[in-house]
């Protein structure tokens, strides 16, 4: 009886262990982009507003914001909607996902990414489709490293259940240190997908897969 509860007690600590990690990437992600409005989008509209303001003295007769200038911001802002929540999220989640990793892709041009996405999708709910896009950046923010030069990215679509995969070479020194990451971001994915998960490793090949039910409503 007695290890019984101690199980318990254990896979209750190295739940909320890894609920308060999640937590916190995304406090830290949603920092970052506060950030880079203030250093960016922010800064851009200082410029325009004084520009205007010299305007208005009479201080210059040319065009008060060049096109250029008001393009960039336009960009800046555009790109910021897109990492926090692209506008087609919720109805086609493969889209989403292949732009992302268009982004990841810019990041790391020295690394291959190939994705496998189904040309057809079921849409669910929009928070399951943000959990899973958020999901694959903390994926992808563990295993792109230097000494990866390639990942495979393949979402499945079947009549009762849906999944995520990720297939990486990587050296067994590489798993001992990032395979407690893996499994407690693995544990988040189960417990807020009411689906299962698991990691199967085969020298180099290394895989993290997760499969949620068709008809999971959050």
């Amino acid at each position: 009886m007695g290890s019984v509860m101690d199980w318990d007690w254990d896979s209750h600590r190295r739940m909320q262990r890894a609920l308060q990690d999640w937590y916190g990437r995304q406090a830290q992600r949603l920092h970052g982009e506060a950030e880079a409005i203030r250093e960016g989008a922010l800064q851009e509209v200082f410029a325009l507003r004084r520009q205007l303001e010299l305007m208005e003295l009479g201080a210059s007769g040319e065009m008060p914001v060049s096109p250029h200038v008001a393009n960039q911001l336009y960009e800046q802002l555009k790109t910021l909607s897109d990492r926090l929540s692209p506008s087609f999220l919720q109805d086609n989640l493969p889209l989403a996902i292949a732009t992302r990793l268009e982004a990841w892709q810019q990041l790391h041009p020295s690394i291959t990414i190939h994705s496998t996405l189904p040309a057809e999708w079921v849409p669910g709910p929009y928070e399951r489709s943000y959990f899973l896009l958020t999901t694959l950046d903390d994926l992808l923010s563990l295993v792109l490293t230097e000494s990866v030069t390639a990942i495979a990215i393949k979402l499945t679509d079947h009549t009762s259940t849906q999944g995520l995969e990720i297939d990486v070479h990587v050296t067994e020194r590489w798993l001992e240190e990032k395979e407690s990451a893996l499994q407690d971001l693995g544990c988040v994915f189960q417990f807020l997908m009411s689906g299962k998960y698991d990691l199967e490793w085969d020298d180099p090949l290394y895989r993290w897969r997760g499969i949620w039910p068709t008809e999971l409503l959050l």
